[in-house]
């Protein structure tokens, strides 16, 4: 009996130590098929780039003309770019006929088909892949073409640099500087990266552009430059520092501060010319562009307040623009501008030309016009030697007086006495009120 226990136990314990070792060939043989796999088994996204890749480079030898080549090429290139692959990308561009191939037709199924592969990554925002283009040959400099119809994005982003300066990417603004980027390429408007930068006051941007070498007083197309296309102070003040001419003539013939004015820009023209007032002459010695001159500008513009403070620092000479102006604002019957005008002159000691009253059209211009000093009885060579009187009469002016050398007095009389009483403080009594008995 003793002997069958034994037995018993003894089969249990092969039984135990059978089932442990197939326990533990099977762990073995699990760890080692799941190695096997790790090692023979390859990632299935690299196995497609791989693929990808070959096929890529296969078809562009494959290739029998040097047309063929150049755009297989670009078109293989910018199918790594759209997998964002750059490992793929940059071996498919480093064997490229011609990077700098335009897109057209056959190689983008998107509407620009006027620009290059660096436009598109510049356009995405693609640092990485833009600077693998730039070092294998890219121009960083390429305009686009004109074999299609250009679309608005295309004018816009004529050049590389346009499209890093227009959306904002200054780290790309720097890799196409450095690559040597043109910074006075115009685009479809006119403008360079510079005048962009400048119109959407991005001042980080614009001072490095101006860190490149960009001419901060590069005219084209007759008035687009930086200065004209500033919107803050802050930017005006950048370009100034940086040599920007506050004194340049347009080529249409205006003064740049004129134009500033015309552009409707009075803050900037304000800006520029209280700040550098001392490098400003508004005389116009030769009489020849009385209609671009600042303050006629103004005039036209009906910008009081900005005319008045560029009388403060203009400098009167009644032969040429001044005169002029004089005239022109007693023609219109610009009483209030015709003031300042008046009164500057006054404050400086020279005399008004009394031939103004031939241009009166109101009485309340004649009477200012006394008031500051102008002669009623005159008789100018080019009236016919008629006083102010006899030529109102003549042309049968009948909103104006026709008696003003008899009323010359008075009305004289009458601006000293109120010119005493603001002096003194002095103001007219109230009439007394009658008493109710």
């Amino acid at each position: 009996m003793e002997n069958w226990i034994v037995i018993v136990a003894l089969m249990i314990i092969v039984g135990a130590c059978i089932c442990e070792g197939v326990s533990q060939i099977g762990s073995y043989i699990a760890r080692r098929k799941a190695k096997h796999m790790e090692i023979t088994t390859p990632d299935s996204v690299e196995e497609e780039q791989s693929l990808d890749l070959k096929n890529s480079l296969k078809t562009m030898e494959q290739c029998s003309t040097e047309s063929e080549r150049i755009s297989m090429g670009v078109y293989c290139a910018r199918e790594a770019y759209l997998r964002k692959s750059l490992e793929d990308f940059t071996k498919i561009v480093s064997v490229c006929v011609n990077i700098n191939y335009h897109l057209g037709g056959s190689v983008t199924d998107q509407g620009h088909k006027n620009t290059t592969l660096l436009h598109e990554c510049i356009k995405d925002g693609a640092y990485d892949f833009a600077k693998v283009l730039i070092e294998h040959g890219a121009d960083p400099s390429i305009g686009v073409s004109r074999s299609w119809e250009l679309t608005e994005y295309e004018a816009k982003h004529a050049s590389p640099l346009h499209s890093a300066v227009q959306d904002e990417r200054i780290e790309l603004v720097q890799l196409l500087l450095d690559a040597g980027a043109d910074h006075s390429a115009v685009d479809g408007d006119g403008y360079t990266p510079l005048c962009v930068a400048v119109r959407n006051d991005k001042i980080a941007i614009a001072r490095t552009l101006l860190a490149g070498g960009a001419n901060p007083s590069q005219v084209h197309d007759t008035v687009k430059c930086p200065l004209l296309c500033a919107n803050s102070a802050a930017m005006a003040k950048l370009l100034v520092s940086k040599g920007a001419d506050v004194n340049m003539v347009m080529g249409n013939g205006y003064p740049l501060l004129s134009m500033l004015i015309y552009d409707g820009k009075a803050a900037i023209a304000r800006y520029i010319f209280k700040e550098y007032r001392l490098r400003f002459d508004l005389r116009d010695k030769d009489g020849q562009w009385l209609d671009r001159h600042p303050l006629i500008v103004a005039y036209r513009f009906n910008e009081y307040d900005l005319f008045k403070e560029l009388v403060e620092f203009s400098y009167p000479n009644q032969l040429g623009a001044w005169g002029g102006i004089q005239e022109t604002t007693v023609e219109f019957d610009s009483y209030e501008y015709t003031r300042v005008l008046l009164k500057r002159m006054v404050r400086l000691g020279l005399s008004v030309d009394s031939a103004l009253l031939y241009c009166a059209k109101s009485r309340r211009m004649q009477e200012m016009l006394v008031q500051f000093g102008v002669d009623p009885t005159i008789k100018s060579p080019e009236y016919g030697k008629k006083t102010p009187d006899e030529y109102m009469v003549h042309v049968n002016r009948k909103t104006v007086w026709r008696d003003l050398i008899e009323r010359a007095p008075s009305i004289v009389a009458e601006h000293q006495r109120k010119l005493l009483a603001e002096a003194v403080g002095l103001e007219d009594e109230p009439a007394p009120l009658k008493r109710r008995m």
